[in-house]
């Protein structure tokens, strides 16, 4: 019982630390957009702009397929552990479809 409940402890401090950390990038994001752009526009030029869309739209791509493997998979641990009886299959298929609409939502823009 004490192990388990110095696991949650553990887990809630990551959380806000990440939190934390999170909330210090996201204070310097203007700061570190600056670098990045002349950064880029050292290392190519006239084309910099450009590669740093690049490397935003990729980043926010990885980033939304880790977020909606962990969604999947959380998701597949909580009907594992209740039940697939807990969620109904509706339920099951409307959660499928607002996540791969969220998925796909970005794609073919410029």
């Amino acid at each position: 019982m004490l192990s388990a409940s110095a696991g949650f402890g553990m887990t809630v401090l990551q959380l806000l630390l990440s939190i934390v950390v999170s909330g210090v990038m996201l204070a310097n994001a203007q700061a570190a957009y600056e670098v990045s752009s002349s950064l880029a526009n050292r290392l190519f030029g006239e084309k910099g702009p450009e590669f740093q869309q690049l490397v935003g739209k990729t980043i926010r791509s990885i980033t939304f397929g880790v977020l909606g493997v962990a969604l999947i998979q959380s998701v597949g641990f909580i009907e594992q552990r209740i039940g697939y009886e807990f969620f109904p299959r509706s339920v099951r298929l409307c959660f499928w479809c607002l996540l791969f609409r969220d998925q796909f939502a970005g794609y073919g823009e410029n």
